[in-house]
């Protein structure tokens, strides 16, 4: 349950590289810049001509990181709602064992509100990192110059070595992106990392508190983890009331936010925690016991005939990663700077040596991704030098073979049917005075499932019942075709089977919570073993079904870059009101527009498809 540590460190690492591109194309242009620019004229003409370069280093700046605020918002997104959505399930799963989930309680507004609050303020981050980028690195470029000038001019220094110098000064620290009062700079990549990482596990959690508060649920345990920082590790893995100190059965539990800092950047979830927390129901078993969380904090890594904790050893790994980086990032503007490499070369080399030796001998894994920089500088260890750059622009699907990609048989003239963005926002419109208004439909009406979706799917006729067939028949029909999977288990007083014919016969049923990752609809995997293992387990049954041939489907990833236009994501929740309430989400959305269904098409190794219209898939029997 929760958040898994592994989980949200490796959670920026696409952002990163992104972000990571356009800090080596400016650091290139930078250091182009230095090694043309004429340093032998007199002062006065320096400051104009310095003014000049300033100008064009800002305005490259605003335009390299204005260009990835799309992408980055779209990874934002699908980023902050897989995290919330797997911390919700795991949750969901656990309060159902526990007997305390009762679906007609919960009320899925709050938690959405909870996202997309989580989602506002992380988006809000990144707009920042771009002006603060801007007129940090100019800063830095600035004095990267002046000093440059000055040593050539005053200080007697040797052309080569002044511009090698501030080449090699203004790419060892990379690209600062925030300036503190205290003088310290955290560079973009830092800035990014961090930014997602606290975005992720902030949003989650808040959620996670939406549906306890909603569960009427108090208690809830911290996760814990090797290498926690020492103030954090006094209190990961133990169990706390999130009202206050209290006492049950004899066991006193200790305030949440007094003991462990939640709600504070230094505390539990703040800046860079990677620790989470989960329900916990008095009496239950607990998940760490005192010998794991003993283990945790034990010095039982050596290195160079040294003991550390994992958490000393952690911080030796990052500092030799960061050194790794940063001597690729100088071979890189040097390189750009027409300037001779050979020294930052040698030390990479041996850096690399060292690092390989470190993982060796205390047994912790390399981090490659903390070791890589996206440019052809990752190849001067013998990487091919056609590794193109733009490719770290795409999200993680670019590289799919189109063997993972749902067959999308539909035609022209069914597509022509679709509606245009600006048209599916006027029939949300017209549906909020139907629905909205006049039968006063809102998020908090227990009486049926999702109440707007459901009443969205009767008015598009999306509840129909799909086409039920025999097994025989199934064999014959689905040869050729993509054959899919839903796992189900008992759920709300309800066995597998009642659920799977319900499905097959009954009302449609598109969830109160969850599905918040790829839109809310009817999830179908095409890897059997996916749905069995995950979704299927604890005598759980398989839907096995195939789309019927003129379903509409929608490509996921294409499709969000138009939901993102509409302003619904990035609405706050007080600003949710009028039509963004009949497309919340992308599944309400791609209904209304006129699909029948969303392919994540491999998109962040997902293959899923999103069921909209329950009349448009065959059914085995």
């Amino acid at each position: 349950m929760a958040l898994d540590p592994k989980l949200l460190d490796s959670l920026p690492d696409t952002l990163v590289d992104m972000y990571g591109l356009v800090e080596i194309d400016i650091l290139e242009d930078m250091a182009r810049r230095l090694s043309t620019y004429d340093y032998f004229i007199p002062a006065a003409q320096h400051q104009l001509q310095k003014l000049q370069e300033l100008g064009g280093v800002h305005s490259e700046i605003i335009a390299k990181l204005s260009a990835m605020t799309g992408k980055s918002q779209q990874e934002i997104v699908d980023l902050l709602a897989e995290a919330a959505a797997k911390s919700i399930e795991d949750d969901i799963e656990y309060y159902t064992a526990a007997d305390v989930y009762k679906p007609s309680q919960v009320n899925t507004e709050a938690l959405h509100a909870q996202l997309n609050s989580g989602l506002l303020q992380t988006q809000q981050a990144f707009k920042n990192i771009t002006g603060t980028t801007a007129n940090t690195a100019t800063k830095q470029f600035e004095n990267a110059l002046d000093r440059a000038w000055t040593q050539i001019n005053v200080g007697g220094m040797d052309y080569t070595t002044a511009i090698q110098r501030a080449i090699k000064d203004l790419s060892q620290a990379g690209i600062g992106s925030i300036e503190y009062k205290s003088g310290r700079v955290d560079n973009i990549e830092v800035t990014v990392r961090r930014a997602l990482v606290t975005g992720a596990n902030q949003t989650a959690v808040k959620t996670q508190e939406a549906l306890a508060d909603e569960l009427n649920v108090d208690l809830v345990e911290v996760t814990a983890h090797g290498g926690a920082r020492p103030s954090h590790a006094k209190w990961q893995g133990k169990v706390f009331s999130r009202k206050g100190r209290i006492k049950i059965d004899g066991v006193v539990y200790e305030d949440l936010a007094e003991a462990t800092g939640y709600g504070k950047a230094g505390g539990l979830c703040g800046v860079n925690c990677k620790h989470n927390f989960h329900p916990y129901i008095p009496g239950a078993p607990k998940a760490y016991s005192s010998k794991q969380l003993e283990d945790y904090n034990a010095e039982n890594v050596e290195y160079n005939g040294e003991m550390y904790t994992e958490y000393e050893a952690s911080q030796i790994q990052r500092g030799i990663e960061r050194k790794i980086r940063s001597l690729k990032r100088q071979v890189s503007a040097m390189e750009a700077g027409g300037q001779d490499a050979g020294v930052q070369r040698r030390a990479l080399r041996d850096t690399q040596k060292a690092y390989t030796d470190f993982t060796k001998q205390t047994g912790l894994k390399k981090q490659s991704a903390r070791t890589q920089i996206p440019t052809g500088a990752n190849n001067i260890t013998g990487r091919a030098e056609n590794s193109k750059k733009q490719n770290l622009y795409n999200s993680p699907i670019e590289n799919n073979k189109k063997s993972d990609r749902i067959k999308d048989n539909t035609t022209e003239s069914r597509k022509a049917l679709l509606l245009t963005r600006e048209q599916t926002e006027e029939e949300a419109k017209k549906l909020t005075r139907k629905l909205l208004d006049e039968r006063k439909l809102s998020h908090n009406d227990y009486k049926e499932n999702a109440p707007v979706r459901a009443a969205l799917n009767r008015e598009l006729g999306y509840d129909g019942k799909p086409e039920v067939i025999s097994a025989d028949e199934f064999e014959k029909r689905s040869a050729g075709k993509t054959v899919l999977y839903r796992g189900v288990t008992s759920n709300g007083g309800k066995s597998a089977r009642d659920i799977a014919d319900e499905f097959k016969y009954g009302e449609l049923w598109t969830g109160r919570s969850g599905g918040w990752s790829y839109g809310r609809g009817v999830y179908f995997t095409v890897d059997k073993q996916q749905a069995q293992t995950d979704y299927a387990k604890n005598n759980g049954e398989i839907i096995t079904a195939f789309l019927a041939d003129d379903a509409v489907v929608a490509d996921y990833r294409e499709l969000m870059e138009e939901y993102l236009n509409t302003g619904v994501l990035q609405a706050g929740a007080a600003a949710k009101k009028g039509y963004f309430k009949i497309i919340p989400d992308i599944g309400a959305y791609a209904a209304l527009k006129g699909y029948d269904a969303i392919a994540t098409n491999g998109y962040r190794k997902h293959n899923y498809i999103v069921l909209l219209n329950r009349k448009k898939i065959v059914v085995k029997e």
